[in-house]
């Protein structure tokens, strides 16, 4: 039985299950780990078109390792070919109405084995709304941090909870 019903990560399980843990020798592979969630930041649809308009990048193909949103902020999208775990509804038609090609890793693996004419991007890291709570104090000179206020907050000692009801 596999250990995941990912379609995107069979190896590992593979390897779990046909090698020993931990491994004996240093010449068995050590069981590849997926990325955790937080990682697998959404790229908007305006990065793989700034991107791929560097020189040197045209007939490359844009491979991102997460999801590809939609951002209705751009209204010319350009001709892309496009590699991601999941692309959105709205980024797919506009991306094919546009010309372009959206592709699977298992497409990619079939047409770039080793991984030519491709240009790996990711979403941006810290986009995530626990971000905007790090750094200086609030309420601190020149601090921009987004205070952790609310009514569980203020009171997460013991006890506390019982006497909010």
């Amino acid at each position: 039985q596999p250990l995941t019903h990912s379609p995107f990560w069979p190896s590992p399980t593979c390897v779990l299950q046909s090698h020993p843990w931990p491994p004996a020798s240093p010449a068995l592979p050590v069981p590849l780990k997926p990325d955790p969630q937080h990682r697998l930041c959404p790229c908007p649809s305006t990065r793989p078109i700034r991107k791929m308009k560097l020189p040197g990048r045209d007939n490359k193909t844009a491979v991102v390792v997460g999801t590809i949103t939609d951002d209705i902020r751009i209204h010319d999208i350009p001709k892309l070919k496009v590699c991601a775990l999941r692309v959105t509804q709205g980024a797919r038609s506009r991306i094919l109405k546009a010309g372009g090609q959206i592709m699977t890793f298992d497409q990619l693996a079939m047409a770039a084995p080793k991984g030519q004419g491709t240009v790996l991007l990711s979403g941006p890291r810290k986009g995530r709304e626990v971000y905007r709570h790090f750094g200086k104090a609030p309420g601190t000179p020149h601090s921009h941090t987004k205070p952790c206020s609310g009514p569980l907050f203020l009171c997460l000692a013991r006890g506390c909870l019982a006497q909010l009801g």
